[in-house]
């Protein structure tokens, strides 16, 4: 089965739109069998790891690019 890859890119999770944009997603992709969502955020590790527990975000890939913004290059 082809696995499709959604990276999306949000300031911070803590923001009023990027945290709706989040729960949609998580919500979405938990529907789907071959979708995966990364999501990429300037935010600190413990804070989107606070964030995705108050909001139980399990479905989709959180990742913190808080140090020098070339983190999603690395992604597969």
């Amino acid at each position: 089965m082809i696995k499709f890859k959604i990276i999306a890119f949000v300031p911070s999770f803590d923001t009023g739109v990027c945290k709706l944009e989040t729960i949609a997603f998580n919500k979405k992709v938990s529907q789907m069998k071959n979708v995966v969502i990364k999501l990429v955020s300037k935010d600190l590790p413990f804070a989107i790891e606070r964030f995705c527990e108050k909001n139980n975000i399990t479905n989709v890939m959180t990742l913190s690019d808080y140090k020098d913004a070339n983190h999603a290059l690395d992604m597969e």
